[in-house]
């Protein structure tokens, strides 16, 4: 057989299958050389088709010859139609003939039986299709852009509670620092700070030492401020 690019590598394959000799007990041509026989269909698959095709399905085998347009040939003997476990299955073509080869180019595989048209996207459906994922597109860009909202958010956020992180921290020292003084020593300075008659003491201290007087006796007894000493000093705390 002369190769030829315009030949389907399966076609070929065919061919040297059913011309070669040493496959003669497998797969050869008819007395007529009209088509060819398949004679034993499980060794065929078992030992031939793997070397050629790479698998041993005998129906997939049959598939691609359908699709080429091989048809098998049915044989009727005394008005019964004869089963392919009776004998071998045969295969023809018109233009699969023994000798010429010639013909292998004008084998053509068959093409889908639906319109053309009806393979083609409508330009309307086309439409809806790019205007839907356009709308899709803008949806993510939205969602990108509220995420890196959330984000900043988040880092902000994170900035904050390290802040009160700090500061709590620093309280916390300082609440510790103030714990190791002794306890008998806070609670007699705190009770001097805040005992109202050394308060009043205190205060009527600074007064005459800013209106300039010295001798406290004297003045209280005059003075309305000493007035009011003595009477929180008699009143309020002496117990």
């Amino acid at each position: 057989m002369k190769q030829s690019s315009n030949v389907p590598a399966f076609l070929s394959k065919l061919w040297t299958l059913v011309e070669e000799t040493h496959t003669n007990e497998f797969i050869t041509w008819s007395q007529n050389g009209q088509s060819f026989l398949v004679l034993d269909e499980q060794r065929f698959a078992k030992e031939i088709l793997p070397k050629y095709f790479k698998h041993n399905n005998m129906a997939s085998f049959v598939r691609q010859l359908n699709m080429y347009g091989f048809r098998k040939v049915v044989h009727i003997d005394s008005g019964i139609v004869k089963q392919e476990r009776d004998g071998p299955v045969e295969f023809q073509h018109p233009y699969f003939k023994q000798g010429q080869d010639d013909l292998l180019e004008n084998i053509k595989r068959k093409v889908s039986s639906s319109k053309p048209e009806e393979n083609k996207i409508r330009q309307e459906d086309l439409t809806k299709i790019i205007s839907s994922a356009q709308k899709v597109q803008i949806k993510q860009e939205t969602i990108e852009s509220r995420l890196s909202e959330l984000k900043s958010e988040n880092e902000s956020l994170w900035k904050e509670v390290s802040e009160l992180r700090a500061k709590h921290a620093q309280q916390q020292q300082v609440i510790r620092k103030v714990s190791f003084f002794p306890h008998d020593h806070n609670c007699a300075y705190l009770s001097t700070i805040c005992d109202p008659k050394s308060l009043l003491h205190r205060l009527i201290g600074f007064s005459f030492l800013y209106f300039g007087c010295t001798d406290r006796s004297k003045t209280m007894k005059s003075n309305k401020l000493g007035q009011v000493y003595v009477l929180f000093n008699k009143n309020l705390f002496i117990n």
